[in-house]
């Protein structure tokens, strides 16, 4: 329901955006489609970074990891828990 105002631009504020393309990142290997869930997490990944969220970058390099790891790529998800780490570390999370 919320994807046509995401796409047309109806909906401008990165921190709402980021916090949708997050939310579809968890919905999508429900269905199956982890390549579509890895890349809304890489769009919520660059809105978060954009706006200095460090606790939205932190569960994004999560839910990344997540996702590489149900894609079979197990070297990039250790290294995107490393910089979820690094996000606990510098966010005093």
């Amino acid at each position: 329901e919320v994807q046509p105002l995401m796409e047309d631009g109806r909906v401008d504020d990165p921190k709402l955006r980021a916090r949708y393309y997050l939310r579809m990142a968890e919905l999508y290997p429900d269905i199956g489609q982890f390549r579509k869930g890895l890349d809304a997490a890489n769009q919520a990944w660059r809105l978060f970074r954009q706006i200095g969220d460090n606790s939205g970058e932190f569960q994004t390099a999560v839910r990344i990891a997540r996702s590489l790891l149900q894609l079979g790529e197990y070297a990039e998800a250790s290294s995107k828990l490393e910089i979820a780490a690094s996000c606990c570390e510098s966010g005093d999370l």
